[in-house]
C-alpha cells in the first residue's frame, strides 16, 4: 500500500514500540531515526512506512510555511511531502505526538501537524519546545552541527513568525539566550558560530546586544586571520551591523578591509583564475569607498590581468576510464563513497563521467559515415511539437558524405553517450549521495561564494539550481542555471579584459550573442574549447534539441527537462563549478584515493 493511502491508527504506533526503539539516547537525529524505523518495516509495515516518510522529508528551514519538501522528485513521481498524508493519519499522529520521548521525532510530527493545519498553535509551540530541547542536548555532543543549525533556524524563524503569542515570546527569549551563549562558547567552530550570528542579525537584530556581537566578531578576526573565507564572512556581518546603525565611517573601513582581505587571499590561491576573481572583487569594494581609490584600483587591475594571463591554460576537463553500462551503476555508487562531503562532491563532479570529447566523436562519425548507407539520403529533424527544425542534405555517395551528415551522426552519437552517462553513472551516483548526505544551500555556499565562474550577486541562482538538481528537480535546475551560464561567460570575458558588448554604427549597444560567446577564442582558451562545444551542442544545436531556445520561449512541456540532455547539462555546470577545488582535493585526498575509482 502507498503511504498516501494509509490511515494510520494508534494501535499501529503502539505496536511499533517507538519509545523502546529510541530509548538508547535522546539525541537520535531524524536521519538516524529513519534508519531505525526502516529496520522495523516487516514487523509493522503501516506505521514504519508513515514514519519513514515523515523522517525522509527534507527540512528547508528558510521556508516558514512549507519547511518540508520531498527528498527526491522526478517527472511524475516524488517522495513524501506533508500534504500527502491522509486526514486520519494526521489525526492519529496529533493524538500520539505527546507520547513520544524523542525530541526530534516529536518536534517533526508536531511541526507537520502545524504546517498542514491539522492542529492549533499548541502544536507549533510543542514543535519549538521539542526541537529546542533536542538541539540543546545535541549541541553538547559537538559532532552534528549541521543538524543543530537546521533545526535552530527552523524554530527561530517559526518563533518570530508567531512572536505575538505570549508563550512564544518566552521561547524566543530562551532561544536567543541559548544562541548567544553558543556564540561565546564555540568560537573555535567558526562556520557554526557565524551561521548562528547571521540568523540572529537577520531575525533578532533589535533584541540582541549589537556592541557585544561586534566585539565577538572582531575577536574572531584575529583568531582566524589566516582563513580569508572566515574573515570575509565576519566582515559581511559587521557590514550588516554598520548598515543597521547607519555608521558610514565603519562601512568605509570595512570596505577597505574586505578589499585587503581579497588581495591577500589571492596571493595564496592555487588557482590563478580564482585569484584574478578575488582581485576583481577587491577592486569592486575599493570603488565603494570613494573616487580617491582610483590609483589603487588601477594597480589592482594590472595585477588581475597578470593572474589571468598565468591561468589561461588552467581549466580543462578530467577524463575517467570507460565502463561497461551493465556495471556502471555499481561503479558510480562506489566512486561517490567519499570520506566526507567535499571528497564526495569532487568525486561526483570529476570521477563518475566526463564531458563528451567532441573532436574525437566527430572523427569517429566521419569514419562511420563512410560505411553507412544513411549518408545517401536526405533527412529532417522535428521538435516535440512536430515543427521541422533542421534539414540535412545527403552526400554525393557513401564515401563522400556531406559535413552536415557527419555532424548529424556526431549529434546522434553524443545523444547516445549522454543517455549512457546519465542513466549509468550520474543518476545512480546522485541517489547514493542523497541517501548519505542532506545537501543544503548553506553547505553549497562555500563552493559558490568566490567561485571564479560566478559573478558577485548571482550566487543564489547557482546554489538553488544545483540543489534542485541534487533533489531530482531538473525542471527548476535548468530554468535557474541556463540563463546564468550565459551571463557567467560574459563575466569571464570581462574578467579577461575583453568587452562583452558591441557598439553599432548608429550608436546602439548590444550584448555579445550566446553563440559568439561560446566561439570566443579567449573563453575557449580559458575554459577549454571542448567544454564550450559541449554547451553549444546541448543548448544551441537544433538537431540535438535547441534547449536554450526551447526554454527561453516556453515551447516545451515540463517533462522535457527530465530527459538525459537536461540532466547531463546540470551535471556539466556542476562539473565546471567544482574544477577550481580540484587542486585542494588533490592535495588532501589524492594519496588515499584508489585509482580503481577512476582517474582524477
Amino acid at each position: 500500500m502507498n503511504y498516501h493511502e494509509i490511515d494510520l491508527t494508534i494501535t499501529d504506533l503502539d505496536n511499533l514500540n517507538l519509545n523502546t526503539l529510541l530509548s538508547e539516547k535522546q539525541t537520535y537525529t531524524i536521519r538516524e531515526i529513519e534508519k531505525i524505523i526502516i529496520a522495523e518495516k516487516d514487523k509493522n509495515p503501516n506505521a514504519s512506512l508513515i514514519l519513514q516518510c515523515l523522517c525522509g522529508m527534507l527540512l528547508q528551514p528558510s521556508m516558514i510555511r512549507q519547511p518540508y519538501c520531498a527528498r527526491m522528485s522526478y517527472e511524475n513521481t516524488r517522495t513524501a511531502e506533508p500534504q500527502d498524508f491522509t486526514k486520519e493519519t494526521l489525526k492519529t499522529l496529533s493524538e500520539y505526538c505527546q507520547k513520544i520521548n524523542n525530541y526530534f521525532l516529536q518536534g517533526r510530527i508536531a511541526d507537520v501537524i502545524w504546517v498542514t493545519k491539522s492542529g492549533n498553535i499548541d502544536f507549533a509551540i510543542l514543535c519549538i519546545k521539542s526541537y529546542f530541547e533536542g538541539i540543546k542536548l545535541l549541541s553538547k555532543e559537538n559532532i552534528k552541527d549541521l543538524e543543530v543549525l537546521a533545526v535552530f533556524e527552523r524554530i527561530l524563524r517559526l518563533s518570530f513568525s508567531l512572536k505575538s503569542h505570549p508563550k512564544i515570546e518566552e521561547q524566543i527569549i530562551e532561544i536567543v539566550g541559548w544562541a548567544t551563549n553558543e556564540l561565546n562558547e564555540k568560537k573555535d567552530k567558526p562556520h557554526y558560530t557565524l551561521k548562528i550570528s547571521l540568523l540572529l542579525i537577520e531575525l533578532s537584530i533589535k533584541t540582541i546586544n549589537i556592541s557585544d556581537l561586534k566585539l565577538l566578531l572582531s575577536s574572531m578576526i584575529e583568531l582566524y586571520k589566516n582563513d580569508s573565507n572566515i574573515i570575509l564572512k565576519i566582515y559581511d556581518q559587521l557590514l550588516t551591523l554598520s548598515y543597521f546603525e547607519n555608521d558610514k565611517t565603519a562601512q568605509k573601513e570595512i570596505f577597505q578591509k574586505i578589499s585587503d582581505t581579497y588581495v591577500i587571499s589571492a596571493q595564496y590561491d592555487i588557482s590563478k583564475f580564482s585569484a584574478s576573481d578575488k582581485i576583481k572583487k577587491a577592486i569592486e569594494y575599493l570603488a565603494k569607498i570613494s573616487s580617491n581609490t582610483r590609483p589603487q584600483r588601477l594597480a589592482l587591475y594590472e595585477l588581475m590581468r597578470d593572474y589571468q594571463r598565468e591561468g589561461l591554460e588552467e581549466l580543462g576537463f578530467v577524463s575517467t576510464n570507460e565502463v561497461n553500462l551493465s556495471e556502471s551503476a555499481k561503479i558510480a555508487e562506489k566512486r561517490v563513497q567519499g570520506t566526507d562531503i567535499f571528497d564526495t562532491l569532487i568525486r561526483f563532479s570529476l570521477a563518475i563521467t566526463t564531458p563528451s570529447d567532441i573532436e574525437n566523436i566527430i572523427k569517429q562519425s566521419r569514419e562511420r559515415c563512410i560505411t553507412s548507407i544513411t549518408g545517401i539520403f536526405d533527412s529532417a529533424h522535428f521538435d516535440h511539437d512536430g515543427l521541422k527544425v533542421a534539414s540535412v542534405s545527403a552526400g554525393d555517395s557513401i564515401k563522400e558524405n556531406s559535413e552536415e551528415k557527419v555532424w548529424e551522426a556526431t549529434i546522434q552519437q553524443i545523444k547516445i553517450e549522454h543517455q549512457l552517462k546519465v542513466k549509468g553513472s550520474i543518476l545512480p551516483a546522485l541517489e547514493t549521495i542523497n541517501y548519505n548526505y542532506n545537501l543544503t544551500e548553506d553547505l553549497l555556499y562555500g563552493y559558490i561564494k568566490n567561485n571564479p565562474f560566478v559573478p558577485s550577486g548571482h550566487e543564489m541562482y547557482f546554489i538553488k539550481g544545483i540543489i534542485a538538481g541534487f533533489r531530482g528537480d531538473f525542471l527548476t535546475a535548468n530554468h535557474l542555471l541556463i540563463p546564468q551560464l550565459e551571463n557567467s561567460l560574459r563575466y569571464l570575458l570581462e574578467c579577461s579584459g575583453e568587452e562583452p558588448t558591441i557598439l553599432h554604427n548608429d550608436g546602439d549597444q548590444e550584448r555579445e550573442s550566446f553563440k559568439n560567446l561560446l566561439e570566443n577564442v579567449i573563453l575557449q582558451e580559458r575554459m577549454s574549447k571542448n567544454i564550450l562545444d559541449n554547451f553549444k551542442i546541448l543548448l544551441l544545436d537544433k538537431i540535438y534539441g535547441d534547449q536554450r531556445n526551447q526554454l527561453s520561449h516556453g515551447y516545451v512541456p515540463s517533462s522535457y527537462f527530465f530527459q538525459p540532455s537536461s540532466i547531463f547539462l546540470w551535471w556539466l555546470i556542476f562539473h565546471i563549478l567544482m574544477l577550481p577545488f580540484y587542486p585542494k582535493w588533490k592535495e588532501i585526498y589524492l594519496e588515499n584515493y584508489s585509482m580503481d575509482n577512476g582517474s582524477l
